[in-house]
């Protein structure tokens, strides 16, 4: 690109939407009148250049390694293909934490809940970019979504279910705090839910549990705001404003374990302090060069 001086330009080009297009037109016009129609304009739809590129490479010419079309021998090859290697952000940063009398562990001023049984004890935590793991000992205990505000406090409620047996209006106090925090028209729902309906509280509490168990919380969050709307307050007005079909098993991210990446053994990272040594102090270097030298005259 040259501008009205001659100078050579370099833009950068990015793809563009309509109010782009739209500005980048009345822009382009007024170029034109103000240099006589002077000016050359080129526009380019990066988006569909590259649709168009990987459409020609891909199905529109024969590859010359093989003499075929790459896109015609796709499905032979997805069967030899492997999982990727560990980059860095597979491996989750090393923290020791210790779980307190609310079976909670703290990581940077958040504290996540782990089961019960391991009040008192030391864990091993994985700190990744968008999760945290709890580990006793090789066993992964906890898993929960990783929050980058502070002073949070994230509970999955599985984990208090020992405690629950022996003080069961814990129960319904767990499930409704995990309620409260799930959307504000949840929170407004169940603070209404808990005025009008207080003596049926616990079976109420346990049942909309229940169900944004087996919905998912987008859709329980949907049919919670059109009983809101109606006035419809109770378990059973949500499961019947719930979509049709939208009821299937879930599992609870409590009990489901991540998929990670296979990397090496622990055996295979470490090594002696002695095995490094000769690096910083290039020893191997130095006697390779003194056997070759030879002897000194």
């Amino acid at each position: 690109m040259v501008d009205t001086l001659g100078r050579l330009l370099a833009p950068h080009v990015t793809p563009a939407n309509e109010q782009d297009h739209a500005q980048v037109a009345a822009l382009a016009a007024a170029a034109q009148q103000a240099t006589g129609e002077h000016v050359q304009l080129a526009y380019a739809d990066l988006a569909a250049q590259c649709t168009g590129w990987l459409q020609q490479v891909n199905a529109g010419r024969l590859s010359a390694a093989t003499g075929e079309l790459p896109v015609a021998l796709l499905t032979a090859e997805r069967a030899a293909f492997g999982p990727l290697p560990p980059a860095a952000h597979d491996y989750g940063l090393f923290d020791t934490v210790l779980v307190n009398q609310e079976s909670l562990a703290t990581i940077a001023t958040n504290r996540y809940s782990v089961p019960s049984h391991l009040v008192g004890q030391a864990l091993t935590a994985r700190r990744y970019p968008s999760r945290i793991e709890l580990y006793a000992g090789t066993t992964l205990v906890a898993t929960h979504p990783r929050h980058c505000g502070r002073q949070g406090r994230f509970i999955i409620p599985e984990h208090y279910d020992a405690v629950f047996a022996l003080k069961p209006r814990a129960r319904t106090m767990v499930y409704r705090d995990w309620l409260l925090a799930l959307a504000p028209v949840v929170e407004e729902y169940v603070t209404l839910l808990c005025r009008k309906r207080y003596t049926a509280m616990d079976g109420q509490i346990a049942a909309l549990y229940q169900l944004v168990q087996e919905l998912g919380a987008a859709p329980f969050t949907r049919a919670v705001t059109h009983a809101l709307a109606q006035q419809a307050v109770g378990a059973e007005y949500v499961r019947a404003l719930a979509p049709a079909g939208a009821a299937v098993p879930r599992a609870h991210p409590a009990s489901a374990t991540p998929t990670r990446p296979v990397g090496p053994s622990q055996r295979e990272v470490e090594r002696e302090l002695a095995h490094y040594e000769q690096y910083v102090a290039n020893r191997t270097a130095l006697a390779d060069a003194q056997e070759g030298a030879g002897p000194c005259r």
